[in-house]
């Protein structure tokens, strides 16, 4: 069962990681696609130079008092919000499910580096057989009716699955890191580096 922020220090680690890849002059511009009532924008986002997030379950999350939040459903809005900067970092803490909102940043990012944190669930996806059609084919799991099996090539989902995601956009990956939760063992997070050929 998804949770708000069961793990903040994981989560809190890899987005203060995240921050660091931003230099060379670059200002830190942070869309923050799941913003929640702002505990991540309290405790590590208001050290980025611009910072927007998306959230359709708050009003004005009392964490983002100096940080711009929209609120709505972050699908919708996704595609304005990319149009209106060049972030370099975007932040899809979904539940577990970045993958649908990561392939449309891809593709609509203006920056030409671009680092995506992530909250990964596909591990409990795959054992409880809650795994989408498009990674299913990604993985050739469409015939199998138990996709638990493929727990033990977990690393290797998630690189077809960024790779399908990558297609025809111009981005490859440059560095991945990821990083256990210590609550949740079947959940990871994980930091994307992306930049176009």
């Amino acid at each position: 069962m998804p949770a708000d922020n069961s793990d903040l220090e994981g989560k809190l680690s890899i987005r203060e990681e995240a921050l660091l890849t931003v230099g060379g002059g670059q200002l830190a511009q942070v869309l923050d696609c799941y913003a929640g009532e702002g505990h991540m924008y309290r405790q590590v986002w208001h050290k980025a130079d611009r910072y927007l997030g998306l959230e359709k379950r708050f009003a004005r999350p009392a964490g983002h008092t100096d940080g711009e939040c929209w609120r709505g459903d972050n699908a919708r809005m996704l595609d304005r919000a990319l149009r209106r900067a060049p972030w370099n970092i975007v932040d899809l803490d979904a539940y577990g499910s970045p993958w649908q909102l990561f392939r449309r940043v891809a593709r609509a990012a203006k920056s030409p580096k671009i680092t995506v944190t992530m909250t990964c669930g596909l591990q409990r996806n795959l054992c409880g057989g809650m795994v989408t059609p498009w990674v299913r084919a990604v993985t050739g799991a469409n015939g199998l009716s138990y996709t638990g099996l493929l727990v033990r090539w977990y690393d290797d989902v998630v690189r077809w699955t960024i790779e399908h995601c990558l297609k025809g956009t111009g981005f490859k990956v440059a560095r991945a890191r990821r990083r256990l939760s210590r609550r949740n063992k079947d959940t990871w997070y994980w930091l994307v580096e992306l930049a176009r050929e």
